[in-house]
């Protein structure tokens, strides 16, 4: 693995690390997968989640939402300490912290 392949996964384990931290109360339930992806899941009567992907390139990642009457699919987004106009390649999406991305995620379970 090279060193920027290894950037990258150390990111996306961050950002799982910090959704983990955020979660809060039962009901929820977190899946990781193999290569940077992983599931939420919010259980009940109005049932909602998102998967993340790391993609191959800067620590971007790709979610997807889905809700009873909504699907958001392939929304980018990126996790750097560098300005959004210094990036490589350009996402929907900008954090300059793992911490902002994990809430911004968790806060597409909550909204109905």
């Amino acid at each position: 693995m090279g060193v920027e392949s290894a950037y990258r996964q150390a990111i996306s384990d961050y950002l799982f690390d910090a959704v983990k931290k955020y979660v809060r109360g039962g009901g929820i339930g977190i899946v990781k997968g193999d290569s940077g992806e992983f599931t939420v899941e919010r259980l009940g009567i109005s049932p909602a989640a998102f998967t993340v992907q790391l993609l191959p390139y800067e620590p971007s990642f790709q979610a997807h939402f889905a809700r009873p009457r909504l699907t958001l699919s392939n929304v980018s987004f990126t996790v750097s300490e560098r300005e959004y106009d210094y990036l490589d390649v350009k996402t929907s999406r900008w954090f300059p912290s793992v911490d902002e991305a994990a809430a911004w995620l968790l806060s597409s379970l909550t909204q109905d």
